[in-house]
């Protein structure tokens, strides 16, 4: 295992953010540990978060990608993906946008529209975010939206946490 995952996870046991003991996961599967984004709560967690982001992505992709994509959660993926665009601006100077999309389409105001953040554009080349993937059931539901918004290409999936259940698709997790 590389060393920024190994790093990683100690963050995450730091954050307590990765919690071990018996839960019941939202599909109502039982599981010994259970991680909750929503436990960074200080800009220091999620500077650090927005760099292991950021060092994972370019480790497994590259440079050559445009737009950072959060799928909606708890706002999760817009303040993640904006950490991560930081990240990835400090560390490889990288001009990276970054949108998300609502679980409800706002018909009022000037970010109206089904995303926030940035428009995505025929062309563009999009890392998808995700913090924990159990089977892929949330990015079958996003994916066709961010498809359906412009003529982009997925250029992949990075995610904390990979429960390595059945779905479809290929995903790098940073653990």
């Amino acid at each position: 295992m590389e060393q920024y995952k190994k790093e990683f996870i100690d963050f995450m046991l730091e954050s307590k953010v990765l919690k071990f003991g018996d839960f019941t996961l939202k599909s109502g599967r039982k599981s010994p540990f259970f991680m909750n984004a929503g436990g960074y709560v200080t800009g220091n967690q999620l500077k650090r978060l927005g760099e292991y982001y950021a060092k994972a992505i370019v480790n497994q992709y590259g440079k050559d990608f445009d737009v950072l994509f959060g799928p909606a959660y708890k706002g999760i993926p817009l303040s993640v993906a904006a950490t991560i665009a930081i990240a990835l601006d400090n560390l490889y100077g990288m001009e990276v946008r970054y949108c998300s999309d609502r679980k409800e389409e706002k018909d009022h105001g000037a970010d109206k529209g089904s995303f926030l953040g940035t428009k995505l554009q025929d062309g563009d080349r999009v890392v998808m975010i995700e913090d924990v993937t159990t089977s892929g059931k949330s990015m079958e539901e996003t994916v066709p939206k961010v498809r359906g918004a412009a003529n982009v290409e997925i250029v992949g999936l990075m995610v904390s946490l990979n429960r390595n259940e059945k779905g479809k698709g290929e995903k790098t997790a940073l653990t």
